[in-house]
Order: structure tokens, then C-alpha cells, then sequence
């Protein structure tokens, strides 16, 4: 790969006996086997060399991402000390993204730490109602745990324990994610969402009974009437 792309001898040296020299050729390869344009892959081909002098990749450990980013401050400001760039930030930018793939592509990339929901079981035992009980579709039960997640962490936020929850809770969020730019069909596929979910709770099922019943009618008209758009006004603003 190198010869293809390099004729002078002096810069196909510097590719051949630089350091992780096999492990660029593969990552190269790779580039090439993708469909890449000749102009994307010697810019993968410089930028990688960069890379591996400022980080050992063949150290048979993990790399972190917090490595990458304090090699590529040094390299951005290297580069803009000896005014070869305007802009530092632009080839920080490019460090990161060719550095992440590359390491990627040879699997030593530390993989960040998945830190479990606090809700995963309530998720989880949600889920599984919806689809033995219920005999919803993998996506609207996808679409229908994202919408109640997005509930339980707002309200985790708001110091709030979901046995605590009352009808102003759902107003506030509802209004507030219509105030984030939200359609009215969001926010109504999140209120059927919510609605749903506190049925279940409210049965006793693996989950604490959160809301009076009244509740299941107030989240179920929650937007019922309201007007075509973006949402931004609470229930009690809503024409019953």
C-alpha cells in the first residue's frame, strides 16, 4: 500500500521504517478494501504516521481516549508554533477522528465503562409485559422504554422517587420537552408512553404503584387537544 501511494523514495522510507509500520499497512488496506479515494487514503496514511510517533500502539494495552486527545493537543499546538496551521483546532480534529479509527480497527481502543441505568429493571420488567403481555413490536417497544427512561431520569434530576410522582411531574416534563422543540407527536407518543407504563406499575407488577388512577386519564388527554406544532403549554393551559 505504501508504494501506491508514495513514488519518492526518501517519503516511502519514512512510511516503511516508521514505527507501527504493519499495523498503518493494515489499517490502510482496510481504507482501500472500503472503497476510500486516493486523496483520503494519503491523508490517513500521513495523518496515521503522526499518530504513531506520538502514541505505541503496539504496546499490547488498552489505549484511552483521554491518551488520544493530550497527544493530539500537543500535536495541534506543535503545529501551530511552527505556523504550518491557522487553526490548531482543525488538526486536533483530525488526530482524534483518524486515531479513533484506527484503534479502533486494531481492537485496542479502550471501550468506555457502561455504568448500568438505575431504572434497568423497571426498563426491563416493562419490556418484557409489552411484549408477553401486550404482543408489541420490538420498535415500539424500543420507542416506548426510551420515552419512559427519558421520564425517570428527568425526574431522577428533579430529586424525585417515581412512588413520589404527582400530576404536575408529567406536565413539567411534557410542557418542557415541548418547549425544547418537541412535536406535538412526540410528546403525544410520550404521554401514551408514560401511560402505559403506569398502568403496569399501578398493578403491582415488579414495579411500585406510582400514580393515583386519575392520573392514566390526565396523561392520556394530555394531548389530546392541544394545537398542531411545537407544544409548549402545560395541561392546565389545554382546552378539555
Amino acid at each position: 500500500m505504501f508504494e501506491s501511494l508514495f513514488k519518492y523514495p526518501r517519503v516511502l522510507a519514512r512510511r516503511q521504517e516508521g514505527p507501527a509500520a504493519e499495523a498503518r499497512q493494515r489499517f490502510l488496506n482496510h481504507c482501500s478494501d472500503q472503497g476510500m479515494a486516493r486523496a483520503t487514503l494519503l491523508r490517513n496514511a500521513r495523518e496515521v504516521l503522526v499518530i504513531a510517533d506520538r502514541i505505541d500502539v503496539t504496546a499490547g494495552r488498552a489505549i484511552t481516549r483521554q491518551e488520544i486527545e493530550g497527544a493530539a493537543d500537543r500535536w495541534a499546538i506543535d503545529q501551530h508554533k511552527r505556523r504550518r496551521v491557522q487553526e490548531p483546532r482543525w488538526s486536533r480534529a483530525l488526530f482524534i477522528q483518524t486515531a479513533t479509527s484506527w484503534l479502533r480497527f486494531l481492537q485496542v481502543l479502550e471501550r468506555p465503562e457502561i455504568k448500568p441505568s438505575p431504572f434497568a429493571d423497571q426498563i426491563a420488567d416493562f419490556a418484557a409485559y409489552m411484549e408477553h403481555e401486550r404482543g408489541l413490536s420490538p420498535v415500539t417497544i424500543h420507542n416506548q422504554c426510551w420515552h419512559v427512561e427519558k421520564f425517570l431520569q428527568w425526574l431522577q434530576e428533579q430529586n424525585r422517587a417515581c412512588g413520589d410522582v404527582s400530576l404536575v411531574n408529567v406536565d413539567s416534563f411534557l410542557a418542557g420537552k415541548g418547549q425544547k422543540g418537541w412535536t406535538r407527536v412526540s410528546v403525544a407518543g410520550s404521554a401514551k408512553a408514560l401511560r402505559a407504563f403506569f398502568r403496569h406499575a399501578g398493578n403491582g407488577v415488579g414495579v411500585p404503584r406510582a400514580l393515583p388512577p386519575a392520573l392514566m386519564v390526565h396523561v392520556s388527554s394530555k394531548t389530546k387537544d392541544c394545537p398542531s406544532g411545537r407544544i409548549g403549554k402545560t395541561s392546565a393551559q389545554y382546552p378539555r
